[in-house]
């Protein structure tokens, strides 16, 4: 970080730059956000952080058309996920890897690779169809929801 990135007026200011709005479509977000609400994202810069689990961003999968995609993180790289029976366990990099039950579908994430899932699991095109989401195909993260208001 720069030293003027950390004066806060100025920091602030290159941020708003970075922003767009993002309205969600259909319920694979649902009950946490719904189709038609509306999200403000910061597009990416490297001076952000990291991606932490539970972030929600915005993506693009190259084989999903053109459309903008928004999930939430379920793990980070280096994270091991596997999915037995409709279940699915991550295993942090420090977790011994011990499971009784054989996975269907294993993923050991590489070091530009996130895992995302919809938040109605019943409801969506996520990392279990598409795989390991590419940490380029990230457009953002969503910070705020704008409409409707949230209510406290």
């Amino acid at each position: 970080m720069s030293l003027i990135d950390r004066i806060p007026a100025i920091g602030f200011l290159r941020r708003l730059g970075r922003l767009r709005v993002f309205r969600v479509r259909g319920k694979s977000m649902a009950p946490a956000l719904n189709d038609g609400d509306l999200l403000l994202v910061f597009e990416r810069d490297k001076r952000d952080r990291p991606f932490q689990r539970g972030d929600v961003v915005v993506f693009r999968h190259p084989s999903v058309d053109k459309r903008m995609m928004l999930k939430r993180v379920a793990a980070i790289p280096g994270d091991r996920v596997e999915l037995t029976n409709d279940r699915i366990s991550v295993k942090t990099a420090k977790d011994k890897i011990n499971s009784d039950a054989i996975p269907d579908i294993e993923w050991d994430l590489g070091k530009d690779e996130w895992f995302l899932l919809g938040d109605n699991l019943k409801s969506s095109l996520d990392s279990r169809r598409l795989g390991p989401i590419r940490d380029r195909w990230i457009k953002g993260r969503v910070s705020l929801r704008l409409w409707p208001f949230p209510v406290p």
